[in-house]
């Protein structure tokens, strides 16, 4: 194990990351300094990478057909729920889709997945699909236990999974398709700032007659020859 009392110290620099990732190539050369903060005659280069893999995103779009019909006096308005799977008993909700009023064969809106929410690609999964109701007991139609692996093949393949009571039991509910599985990578705003985007801010103030006249000391704007910060300011 390494002593850190036994290291001799050849000097230290002091930066925020945000000086480094605005630098071109995100590289930046400090000066060191001894204990005292003298400088010193030598330098320190800080390159900052980002991992790629930690941005990236699976978009897909689902639809269902043959549905189990939850409803009494209409058919089910069905939403789909992606959970994550852990060793505790309860499953992590990760996103979920619009619901789709009144209908036993729904199409959703695309909906997007990002590998900080789902880790590996063979994490288990639980996709749920569930009858919405409005006081918040959304009842379960039917479940698929899967992976990201396993739904980009499900997409390749053009096959559609069933999916079973959540009970246990092997009753088929309906069946899961995937239209389209694509995986992407998430920009930032940094990565515009970093590319030359230009960005024009401007501030306004609203000199509003309700707060008086701004040479009065009891407006809100008033400017005191002081240098003082009016309430606004403040």
């Amino acid at each position: 194990m390494l002593c850190w009392g036994d290291q001799y110290f050849l000097g230290e620099a002091i930066c925020s990351l945000s000086e480094v990732l605005t630098r071109p190539n995100r590289s930046l050369k400090l000066n060191l300094r001894n204990d005292y903060g003298a400088p010193l005659h030598s330098t320190l280069t800080v390159h900052a990478q980002e991992n790629v893999s930690s941005r990236m995103a699976v978009e897909m779009t689902f639809h269902c057909l043959n549905l189990y019909n939850k409803g009494t006096d209409s058919k089910s308005d069905p939403f789909l729920r992606i959970s994550r799977l852990s060793e505790s008993p309860t499953a992590i909700p990760l996103c979920e889709t619009e619901v789709v009023d009144n209908s036993l064969k729904p199409v959703w809106r695309p909906m997007a997945l990002t590998s900080q929410q789902y880790g590996s690609k063979d994490t288990p999964l639980l996709v749920e699909c569930l009858d919405f109701d409005a006081n918040g007991n959304h009842r379960i139609i039917g479940t698929l236990h899967t992976t990201v692996s396993e739904l980009e093949t499900l997409y390749k393949s053009k096959a559609g999974a069933d999916l079973y009571s959540h009970k246990g039991q092997k009753r088929k509910k309906g069946k899961l398709f995937l239209d389209n599985f694509q995986e992407k990578v998430k920009y930032t705003f940094l990565d515009y700032i970093s590319y030359g985007f230009e960005l024009k801010f401007m501030v306004a103030i609203d000199f509003t007659a309700n707060n008086g006249n701004p040479g009065s000391q009891w407006s809100w704007h008033y400017i005191d020859p002081s240098g003082s910060l009016n309430l606004y300011q403040q």
